[in-house]
Formats: structure tokens, C-alpha cells, sequence
């Protein structure tokens, strides 16, 4: 049972990864180990070069003290001036040596270097052990003594170093140096090495020195220590590493390897997972697949049945829109044939009869007149607006210049006679068509002058570029950057006609454009009503809008936007 329980696939993810770890913190623990290793020989290798340096340093210090007396015995006996050279010239080459004197077999101090410190001398070292050397040669070194009383301000810690002065088979004295242990010690350590380790001097129970880097968080566990003896002191060194010492030992390799590894385990695990998974998926893939199938073949099926449909409407929509064609047709020639005889007999009774008629009878003759001739007139405008759909050539490239001629050449009476003044900015060349947009122009052009109220009519038509290439600006108008939309990436010319005439109100900006919507009666204004939903639609067919801005009394703006045509100069 357990045995298949171990060849299941389901578990071989698992195995897998339980390996590749057992393998990567192998290598972690081997890599681990060596860094220990050579922290251990860096600590090490710093204890035991502080410590060559530091007893080298001393031998180095009593071996000059020795020279110097046994050159003080070849000489014999000597001056004051002398002796004082000598020493002063020995202290410049030692900077650890604080003061030197030259005492007597009986105790007492003869000579002095610098001699300011004879009374401090002494009081504190003297008394601290400083007694002459008895036997011949008998070097000492050591009793560790208080600077702080005014020997070399600042170094509070010092020892001293006796050397006996021979002469003969006796001994004229000893030369007894004081030595300051921080001067002396920045001397034996450089800066830099310094930087490795935090360093303790200790001489029986009193630390003598603590300098150096502090040491770093782990570095407890890497303390080591060693003994240094020379005639008559016997000192302990103990450092600590600081990071900068164990950075050399430790890396980040052994924490890379554990990383990588990790996420190779898991890699390697997911690989084999995936794999066992892939089964699964494909024959999952392979039913959604054969469903899908099922469902496009269902789909088609439908899609082709609404295609047929849809060109059934299509052809009806065609049979409905040649029948609005004929229609219209009929209109124009079946109705308007018998409006016109019914207009031309009243017209005719009116004549003969006028004057057997009373006036009322007058008045209803010519009532029945103007309605003959306003349903003539409303007809005609109705087979305009029909034929709008059904009717003109394809948009080709027409000059906005030209149309708007054409226009004014048609209200050329009307202008002259109301007085109109127009002022048109050159205008550019859209796609379109020539009849439609100069219907467009004259229906807005004789709408400003029909509602012109009291004053001449003043009419200023121009035109901007206000979209190229699609692009919006968030400032226009909406009803632009709608036009835009619309466009396609085209650009897109913005019109405007503006006059000074009896304004609309705003509420019924949206009215005026529907189909015999009338906002003032026939006796004020003669009109049919359609002439505004004729431009609306010529724009809406040209890709465009057209939209309205007036206020009662300030006049009106009418605007409308057509597209440019590809690669259309602007004509002036």
C-alpha cells in the first residue's frame, strides 16, 4: 500500500522537491562551514600579527633604552647639556616616550627630560615602582602608572621601562622612562589595521588599552586572546573582530545558493506538476474544444438563417424605399395636376364674379385662394424633403464658394428687396453634394432674412478647421467633438451663419428642426415649417450636425459641420 502511495504521480511533486532542498542545504551547511574556517584563520592571523607587532615595538624600545646606556658608559662621564641632547634626540624618534630621567643608586633623581615634570615624577611614578635596577643588565619593565597628574596631558595610562646604567662591574644609576601606552600603541597599529578589530591590553586587573573599531553584533563568539612577556611585565591581548574583518570571511554566497536552490526545488516541482497536470488539462481542452465546436456549428446555423433575413428586409427595405420613390412622383404630378385646376377655377370665378359678390363672399374666394396655393406650396416642399434620400448625385468634392453662390443668386430679389447685407469668409472645399448644399445655404440664408424684425438684415457666414486626423480638443463644442466621432479620422470644417434678427428662445431650439414645426402663425411669418428640417436632414446625409444658438431678440447662430475631403486644398 505504502509502496503505491510512493508511485502515485500526486506525490512526485512533492519528492522531487524534498530532494532538490536536501541537496541545496547540503551545499549551504559545506559553504557555511569554509566561511567559519577562514573567519577563524583571518581572527587568528590578526591576533598574531597585533601581537608580533606589539612585542617587536617593545623589544625594539628597551633594545634603544640599552644602546643608549651602554653608549653612556663608552663615554663615561658626561654633562648635563650632553645628556639632555641625547635624550631629547631619543624621544623624537620614540613618540611613546613621555619623560626620561637619570636616577642615582641612592633613589634619587639626577637628571630630568623635561624637567617641568620633576615634582609629578616623583610623586606618581616613583612611588609606583621606579626603584633602580640592582643587578647588572637587570632590565624591568612594566608597573603600570597614572598620567593624568600632568605627565603628557591626555594619555591617562602609561608604564615604565628601567635600565641600568653600568660602569665597570658597577652601576653609576638606571635610566627610567615612562611610556604612554596610547602614543606608544598608534605607533605599533596603523590606522588601517585599526579598522579590523577592537583591541584590549590588560597588565594584572587594569586595562591599560581599548581602542580600535567597536566590534559587530556576531563578534562575541570570535574573541581570541594571547600573553605578552618581557622582562618584568607580562601583558594580555585581546581583540575582537569588527565587520570589516569578517565581511572578508563571510559573502553572500552560501544565502545565493540557498535562494536559488529554493526556487529551483520549487521549479523543478511545479515542472513535474505541470506535467502531471497536462493530462488532465488536454483531455479537459480536448471536451471544451469539441463543445465549442458543437456551439459555433450552432451558431453559424443561426447566423446564416439572420443573414437570410436580413437580406429579405434589405430587399424589402429597397421595394419600400422605390415605392416612397413613385410615390412621390405621384405627388408631384397626380396631386399637383388637380391643385393647380381647383386654384385656376376659383381664380377664375374670383374674376368673373368679383363684383356680384358681396364682400364676405370676397373674402371666402380669398380664403379658398391662398389655401389652394399653400397646399400647392407645402406639396412642393414635401416632395423636396422626400426626395432627399432618394434623389441626388454621390458626394464628390464641391466648393463651399460655389454652393453658397448659388444660393445667393437664387435670393437675389429677396436680398435686394429686404436690404440684407452679408459678410462670408472665404469658405472651403467638402464632401458633398452641389444641389443639397445650396439648398442647405438658401434655406438659412431666407430664414434670416423672413425673421429679421425691424432692422436690415446683417448675415456673416464663415468657416473653421476644427478637427484633423480624429483629433479632439476638449474645449469644443460636444456637438463638434460628436461630429468628429462620427468622422472617422476625417477632418472636419465647422460652419457658421449668424444674423441679427428676432432670435430664438432657447426652449424650442430642438422644435425648430421637426418637420412642419411652427413657432410663430401664417399671418406673421408665410412659410410651410420644413424649411429647417430640410437642412437638417441635408446635413445628417452629408456625415454632419446642425445645431442652433440664439437668444429672443439677439439673433441667431446656425450651426453645421462637413467633412473635407482627402487631400482637398482650400479654395477661396
Amino acid at each position: 500500500m505504502q509502496a503505491r502511495i510512493l508511485q502515485s504521480p500526486r506525490w512526485l511533486p512533492l519528492i522531487v522537491w524534498a530532494a532538490c532542498m536536501l541537496f541545496t542545504l547540503t551545499v549551504w551547511r559545506v559553504l557555511r562551514a569554509q566561511e567559519r574556517k577562514q573567519a577563524e584563520h583571518l581572527v587568528e592571523t590578526t591576533l598574531v600579527s597585533a601581537q608580533s607587532r606589539l612585542s617587536t615595538h617593545l623589544d625594539n624600545t628597551i633594545l634603544g633604552l640599552s644602546h643608549l646606556a651602554t653608549q653612556w658608559e663608552r663615554l663615561g662621564d658626561m654633562t648635563r647639556e650632553d645628556w639632555e641632547s641625547d635624550v631629547r634626540a631619543h624621544m623624537k624618534h620614540k613618540p611613546g616616550l613621555v619623560s626620561m630621567a637619570w636616577m642615582t643608586t641612592t633613589g634619587n633623581l639626577r637628571w630630568l627630560v623635561p624637567e617641568a615634570h620633576r615634582s609629578t615624577f616623583q610623586e606618581h611614578v616613583l612611588v609606583s615602582g621606579g626603584s633602580p635596577a640592582r643587578a647588572r643588565r637587570d632590565v624591568k619593565a612594566g608597573n603600570p602608572v597614572s598620567l593624568s597628574g600632568g605627565i603628557a596631558a591626555g594619555r591617562d595610562r602609561g608604564f615604565l621601562i628601567v635600565v641600568p646604567i653600568p660602569e665597570g662591574n658597577d652601576q653609576t644609576g638606571s635610566i627610567i622612562s615612562v611610556v604612554g601606552v596610547q602614543a606608544f600603541l598608534d605607533t605599533v597599529f596603523k590606522p588601517g589595521e585599526r579598522t579590523l578589530a577592537w583591541m584590549e591590553i590588560v597588565e594584572g586587573t587594569t586595562t591599560i588599552y581599548r581602542g580600535g573599531t567597536p566590534p559587530g553584533r556576531d563578534a562575541a563568539r570570535w574573541v581570541r586572546s594571547s600573553e605578552i612577556e618581557v622582562p618584568g611585565m607580562k601583558w594580555h591581548l585581546r581583540i575582537q573582530p569588527s565587520d570589516a574583518l569578517l565581511a572578508k570571511a563571510f559573502s553572500i554566497l552560501p544565502d545565493l545558493v540557498l535562494t536559488v536552490g529554493t526556487l529551483m526545488a520549487c521549479l523543478v516541482a511545479l515542472t513535474v506538476y505541470l506535467g502531471y497536470t497536462a493530462g488532465l488539462q488536454a483531455r479537459e481542452l480536448q471536451s471544451l474544444n469539441t463543445e465549442l465546436e458543437e456551439r459555433v456549428a450552432q451558431r453559424t446555423a443561426d447566423l446564416r438563417g439572420a443573414n437570410r433575413a436580413l437580406r429579405i428586409q434589405t430587399q424589402e427595405l429597397a421595394r419600400s424605399n422605390d415605392d416612397l420613390q413613385q410615390f412621390a412622383y405621384v405627388a408631384s404630378h397626380d396631386l399637383q395636376e388637380p391643385l393647380r385646376m381647383v386654384s385656376s377655377y376659383v381664380q377664375l370665378i374670383q374674376r368673373r364674379y368679383e363684383d356680384k359678390l358681396d364682400e364676405e363672399g370676397n373674402e371666402f374666394m380669398n380664403f379658398a385662394v391662398d389655401g389652394a396655393e399653400r397646399m400647392r406650396s407645402l406639396i412642393k416642399d414635401l416632395l423636396a424633403y422626400a426626395r432627399l434620400d432618394t434623389g441626388g448625385k454621390e458626394h464628390e468634392p464641391i466648393s463651399g464658394d460655389t454652393a453658397l453662390r448659388a444660393a445667393l443668386k437664387n435670393l437675389e430679389l429677396v436680398i435686394e428687396e429686404s436690404g440684407a447685407e452679408l459678410e462670408t469668409a472665404p469658405l472651403p472645399t467638402v464632401l458633398g453634394n452641389q444641389g443639397q448644399l445650396t439648398r442647405l445655404f438658401q434655406n438659412l440664408i431666407g430664414n434670416a432674412i423672413k425673421f429679421k424684425g425691424d432692422r436690415n438684415p446683417l448675415i456673416r457666414i464663415s468657416a473653421d478647421l476644427v478637427s484633423e486626423q480624429g483629433k479632439q480638443d476638449d474645449e469644443l463644442p460636444e456637438l463638434i467633438r460628436l461630429s468628429q466621432k462620427d468622422a472617422a479620422g476625417a477632418s472636419i470644417w465647422h460652419f457658421t451663419v449668424t444674423d441679427n434678427g428676432i432670435g430664438i428662445d432657447p426652449n424650442f431650439k430642438e422644435r425648430i428642426f421637426v418637420i412642419f414645426q411652427r413657432l410663430h402663425g401664417q399671418g406673421q411669418y408665410p412659410g410651410t415649417g420644413i424649411g429647417l428640417a430640410i437642412c437638417k436632414k441635408i446635413v445628417q446625409r452629408h456625415g454632419g450636425r446642425i445645431w442652433v444658438e440664439s437668444d429672443p431678440g439677439k439673433g441667431s447662430t446656425f450651426h453645421f459641420t462637413l467633412r473635407e475631403p482627402p487631400s482637398s486644398p482650400f479654395e477661396t
